[in-house]
């Protein structure tokens, strides 16, 4: 079962994501969705990642915790960048 604060973070990422994205419905969105899949450019994922970051009271831990973990952005999925912050909040006492 999901927990409030994880049904919040996906929720948060999706919707950011849906925001960039104005000529795609948010329903198609979901957890499973890479990010290359969404066609933004690298600047704008990271621009969400700033924009998470400040929402979540988070500092730079989410850039941290990013980029301590390998990988290109744009391989990454919905659920991945929600797991980050939901780990990067969990681990700080949010």
């Amino acid at each position: 079962m999901e927990s409030v604060l994880e049904s919040s973070v996906v929720k948060a990422v999706i919707d950011r994501f849906a925001e960039l994205m104005a000529d795609i419905d948010v329903a198609s969105i979901t957890r499973e969705t890479r990010l290359r899949d969404l066609g933004l450019p690298s600047i704008q994922l990271v621009e969400v990642l700033a924009e998470l970051q400040d929402r979540f009271g988070l500092e730079d831990r989410l850039f941290t915790a990013f980029l301590s973990d390998p990988g290109p952005l744009h391989e990454r999925s919905v659920d991945d960048i929600a797991r980050l912050v939901l780990a990067t909040v969990t681990a700080h006492g949010g």
